[in-house]
């Protein structure tokens, strides 16, 4: 048998062997061999011999079987070659399930997959009108009847799928661009739910745009889904929804606050608790409102978007910010009328001046205690809240305090010192006031350290928050107070640099890993932190010439032109005048004058504080106690491991995307197990781990993963930090890295690089 020729006779020959083999199948099996020269691949016979034979070759060279399989093989197959060898079937499925029938013989697999995504993506949009097709679409071709669900779920499908976005945004913007759906489109009031292609989640954001400038927040909430599309992926698009998501919620929380009546006679305790429980959450809200806007600004993509939109934005811009100055407006007048009749420090809250005494001084008196004074220069109420969140699981007590007038840095940061009750104001050698305590002038920050080393000797150390965080200068075993000093918020905000408000945020991270630092320091075990701050401050987001208060007539001395200390004479219209003793002010000076009106007493100030507003007077204080030193929490214990991974090995945007799954999570059901992981963003090898980025849209950057399905995390990138220090290198690497909330146990990490070119 080895040695006879094969094949032999006629029914050796392949052709036969395949009729012999399925012999029920005769007809369909000599079909195929005619159609492919005689020699059909083995797999496309046993497809012929299995199925209906209905695309045998198509079925084969694909490796699929049912028709979504095979549609959605056929839209994301970079195999051109297979398309080719299958070229009748395919045109065969074309027609049976596109409805596509007219095509050339001649057409290259390229176009034939153009086509199929042509009429599947047209067939998916104009589903979404339902029965009312637009006159206008009325004669566009779709898939039969019979195969439009199928279309859909299978456009949907890879729009859903990650793996599929660049191509998916590709084809839709070739066939939306070539076949002007824009334009066809564009008189349409747009009721689709899907985002099939950019001009629809284009229309859904200026909509979004237009509703936030008329307040309307249920029509916001209706189109707040789009920011989640596939056509949200890019820089420009992120960074445009978040903008619209902190409108929303900047419209959320102006109505709970307008929802809060107080009485016309209610007291300056009372205005403060209103303050403390709701308009502190209406400043961060406008705060974040105008970072993720400038953001967007920032964008490199920016400078692309149409003009309507751009309007759009502006006029949302105007419409919230109008609507916060009008809020804050009337609530400082508010304050001001009921504080000519009561007195600062509010009887009954806590006064700045008496925290070193309460708080500091009664834990030094133990010997087996050493306390960590964090302060913290312009930590208005509402990122004392912020830095309180993202020490939750710390169980900080947060409480609200009256900072001393005028609330500015020599005043407050003097206050802060042990007798804070006694400090007074002295005029200086040029005249201008100088705190005092016990004889000593503390205006500069070497009095008030000095002041403080004279109380606790060798038991004192003192630091900016930088150097003890980069181990610049070491820990003292002796030390059982140490004096920690963060400027940032007040430097940044003076300096109204470029990117301001999210250096700002930066520091509310800096100054959470402070404390950590604090609690894994060993040469001293600390029992305790206290985080205090010497004044609030007010953003005039859009400044105006006539953004101004005229000065009353009187011998007086300016402070920060937001607060006149000396002696009134005559007239003082848009001003309140106080007896300096009424606003807690001891010294030498018998009156004080402000500005009614949330203004300065020059034009254009963006940033100011000095005077008495809830914003600028409110302030916080977070006490922390430490736990006893114990062993590291352990992996397991942290709740094990998270997988993460990086979409791109290389981002060139400032918006990067990393997966986190929790492989022990489970999905019960409608009842996923739920965990909380914080997102923590630094370029890689950096010991300090100084923060180049944040979860985007998310301050506190804590994400919550769902069961064991992968969560996409939108890094939004600080371009600024990430390239300090070397502006000449194009690359950076970033670690991000996830971390147990509570224990801080590092469970996940993962790298990528950034290129950023301008």
């Amino acid at each position: 048998v080895i040695g006879t020729p094969f094949p032999r006779c006629p029914a050796d020959e392949y052709e036969a062997l395949a009729c012999e083999c399925y012999p029920e199948k005769k007809d369909e099996i000599h079909q195929l061999f005619a159609e492919n020269d005689g020699e059909p691949s083995f797999s496309a016979v046993d497809k012929v011999g299995h199925t209906s034979g209905k695309w045998p070759m198509l079925q084969a060279e694909s490796g699929k079987e049912t028709t979504g399989d095979l549609l959605k093989w056929l839209l994301t197959t970079r195999e051109h070659e297979s398309i080719f060898r299958a070229k009748r079937d395919v045109m065969a499925f074309l027609e049976a399930v596109l409805g596509i029938c007219e095509v050339q013989e001649n057409v290259e697999p390229g176009e034939i997959q153009r086509l199929c995504w042509d009429r599947s993506l047209l067939t998916d949009y104009l589903a979404g009108f339902g029965e009312s097709l637009p006159v206008q679409f009325r004669d566009v071709p779709r898939a039969p009847q019979q195969c439009q669900l199928l279309v859909e779920e299978t456009i949907a499908s890879i729009r859903r799928d990650t793996g599929y976005e660049s191509l998916y945004c590709d084809r839709a913007d070739d066939t939306e661009n070539r076949l002007k759906l824009d334009l066809l489109a564009k008189d349409l009031p747009v009721e689709v739910e899907r985002e099939t292609f950019r001009f629809v989640e284009r229309w859904e954001l200026t909509q979004a745009l237009e509703a936030l400038a008329r307040q309307d927040v249920d029509v916001v909430k209706e189109l707040l889904p789009a920011a989640k599309s596939v056509w949200a992926g890019s820089d420009n698009a992120t960074l445009q929804w978040a903008v619209v998501r902190s409108g929303f919620d900047y419209l959320a929380n102006a109505e709970k606050f307008r929802a809060v009546r107080l009485s016309p006679n209610c007291s300056v305790k009372e205005l403060v608790a209103g303050y403390v429980h709701g308009g502190s959450s209406l400043d961060a809200a406008v705060r974040l409102l105008e970072k993720s806007y400038e953001e967007y600004e920032a964008s490199p993509e920016s400078v692309d978007v149409n003009e309507e939109l751009t309007e759009a934005f502006a006029r949302m811009r105007k419409s919230l910010l109008a609507d916060y100055r009008l809020i804050s407006g009337i609530r400082q007048k508010t304050f001001m009328a009921r504080l000519k009749t009561e007195s600062w420090p509010v009887v009954g809250l806590q006064d700045n001046a008496r925290v070193f005494d309460d708080f500091v001084a009664p834990k030094l008196q133990d010997a087996t205690r050493a306390v960590a004074f964090i302060i913290v220069d312009g930590l208005r109420y509402e990122l004392g809240e912020l830095l309180a969140q993202q020490l939750q699981s710390l169980r900080p007590q947060l409480q609200p305090v009256c900072a001393r007038m005028p609330s500015i840095t020599s005043v407050g940061k003097a206050t802060l010192l042990p007798s804070g009750m006694d400090v007074v104001l002295e005029k200086g050698e040029d005249g201008r006031p100088v705190p005092m305590l016990k004889g000593q002038k503390l205006a500069q920050l070497s009095n008030r350290m000095q002041y403080l080393k004279s109380v606790y000797g060798e038991r004192f150390q003192e630091m900016s928050t930088r150097d003890f965080l980069s181990g610049n200068k070491r820990l003292s075993e002796r030390t059982a107070l140490l004096v920690l000093r963060n400027d940032d918020i007040d430097k940044y905000l003076e300096g109204n640099e470029s990117g301001l408000l999210n250096k700002v945020q930066s520091t509310i991270n800096e100054l959470r890993r402070t404390v950590d630092r604090v609690r894994q320091a060993t040469k001293v075990h600390f029992t305790d932190i206290v985080i205090a701050t010497d004044h609030g401050f007010v953003l005039n987001y859009v400044p105006e010439e006539s953004d101004v208060c005229p000065k009353p007539e009187g011998n007086w001395i300016d402070e920060h032109e937001r607060m006149l200390l000396g002696r009134s004479a005559g007239t003082h219209p848009s001003n309140e005048i106080f007896p300096a003793a009424q606003l807690g002010i001891s010294g030498v000076f018998a009156e004080v004058a402000v500005p009614i009106g949330l203004c300065a007493y020059a034009a254009n100030r963006y940033y100011f504080h000095g005077g008495i507003s809830l914003e600028e007077a409110v302030v916080p204080v977070i006490l922390l106690q430490l736990e006893a030193p114990k062993e590291k929490e352990s992996l397991s214990q942290a709740g094990g491991k998270v997988n993460m991974r990086a979409k791109k090995d290389r981002f060139t945007s400032v918006i990067a995307r990393v997966y986190v799954a929790d492989p022990n999570g489970k999905n019960e059901g409608s009842h996923p197990t739920t965990r909380q992981v914080e997102i923590c963003i630094s370029r890689a090898g950096d010991r300090l781990y100084k923060s180049v980025g944040c979860v985007n849209d998310n301050e506190a950057n804590l994400v919550t993963l769902d069961g064991s399905e992968e969560t996409e995390v939108k890094i939004r990138l600080d371009d600024a930090a990430l390239y300090e220090g070397n502006s000449s290198e194009s690359v950076r690497k970033v670690l991000v890295r996830a971390l147990d909330p509570t224990s801080r146990v590092l469970i996940g990490e993962v790298r990528f690089e950034v290129e950023l070119t301008q």
